[in-house]
């Protein structure tokens, strides 16, 4: 007796789909530790890793949990401006495959007093925001932090 080979699709199908090896099964992931590549919100002091800051700097979130910080464009000001370490930080970004690792994907943003400030540099003189510490991109004279 010969199986039509459709059948034999159909039946593959309901057994994986019995068993849950189709699609992703979200429910085994861990509350503690975040699903990697979702983007989400991360709340901590910035922390230095290392002796020097702007080699390893990480994030110690309100559970406890280190994450070193990846270097990118977003979070270059992190590794740079030593005036950020020890802030309460709120950093938007993903859980990086090592899961020990974060990188921020996201405009840096603080915490004090209960409230969230938006972290930007300023330049006085261009009336430009940016996100790197340093000279200003138009007239070159140096920028400030501004929490607001």
């Amino acid at each position: 007796m010969r199986i039509a080979p459709w059948l034999c699709r159909l039946l593959l199908v309901v057994l994986f789909a019995a068993t849950g090896a189709l699609g992703d099964d979200k429910k085994t992931v861990s509350a503690s530790i975040p699903a990697t590549n979702a983007i989400l919100e991360i709340k901590g002091p910035l922390v230095r890793l290392s002796e020097r800051a702007s080699e390893s700097v990480g994030i110690r979130t309100e559970q406890g949990t280190v994450y070193t910080l990846v270097s990118n464009r977003m979070s270059s000001a992190l590794f740079i401006d030593t005036n950020l370490l020890g802030k309460t930080l709120v950093l938007k970004g993903r859980v990086m495959l090592d899961r020990k690792s974060f990188e921020v994907t996201g405009n840096l943003r603080s915490q004090r007093d209960g409230k969230i400030h938006k972290l930007y540099y300023y330049c006085d003189i261009c009336s430009i925001e940016g996100i790197d510490p340093g000279p200003c991109m138009c007239c070159r004279d140096p920028v400030h932090l501004v929490e607001e």
